[in-house]
């Protein structure tokens, strides 16, 4: 273990510890260790050197798709100086690097760097083609005013655009139902709201700063108001 997270961790043995990833588990946002006694944060993602993977200086950044593509360069290493590879997380949470190819040839390094572009791309289109939804993001005006001592809990909300990637500002990402945590109590001081995706029903955890409001059902399009008709029958029948 790093001294630096020795130093931060050690004060806190014997307390409830978690990983908590904020976002779409699966392209999240952020990711930290946080003690649950008393809310701090105990290492964060920021920590760790984002200029570097490995031992290469990352000279190109994209992310598309649920995915990272990274390009490096180390002039110290003579006999394969540029690098191309994936960035994900590790069991804990943190960054890693996959499928890394590293080589002499500069163009043969950028040739990989862009067939792997254009298959997140590719992934990214089919996804929409499947389905089949208008890619327009909702705002303020899809929302309605919430109650002084409102919960979240149960509500239809939103997602703000700018707390998405780019390909997914759209309203069927955006829309789901919170399920609980502390950043669902009116005035709370916890951040968490835990959310379920409208049109997947895909499960994520989010800040409460991430929540754009809740849902106005008559501002909605219509396929939404169609999901949330859905969502209530089977809710009906339990």
């Amino acid at each position: 273990m790093n001294n630096w997270m020795a130093k931060r961790l050690l004060p806190h043995v014997g307390h409830d510890i978690s990983c908590v990833t904020y976002g779409d588990s699966e392209d999240p946002s952020n990711v930290c260790i946080e003690c649950d006694e008393c809310g701090a944060v105990l290492v964060s993602a920021s920590d760790f050197d984002t200029d570097m993977a490995g031992d290469y200086k990352i000279t190109q950044r994209l992310r598309i798709g649920g995915r990272t593509l990274l390009m490096g360069h180390n002039p110290e290493d003579t006999e394969a100086p540029h690098l191309t590879c994936y960035q994900d997380v590790d069991f804990v949470g943190f960054p890693r690097f996959t499928e890394a190819i590293a080589s002499d040839d500069y163009l043969e390094i950028v040739e990989l760097f862009s067939q792997r572009l254009q298959q997140q791309v590719e992934a990214v289109k089919q996804q929409r083609t499947e389905r089949g939804l208008p890619f327009a993001a909702l705002t303020w005006e899809h929302c309605r005013k919430r109650e002084p001592e409102e919960s979240l809990v149960g509500k239809l909300v939103i997602l703000k655009p700018t707390s998405l990637v780019p390909e997914y500002r759209s309203a069927d990402y955006q829309l789901g139902y919170a399920l609980g945590g502390f950043g669902c109590k009116p005035g709370a001081v916890g951040r968490a709201v835990f959310f379920e995706e409208l049109y997947s029903g895909k499960r994520s955890r989010w800040d409460i700063g991430d929540i754009l409001g809740i849902a106005d059902l008559d501002k909605l399009p219509e396929w939404a108001r169609a999901r949330v008709a859905e969502h209530e029958k089977e809710a009906n029948k339990q």
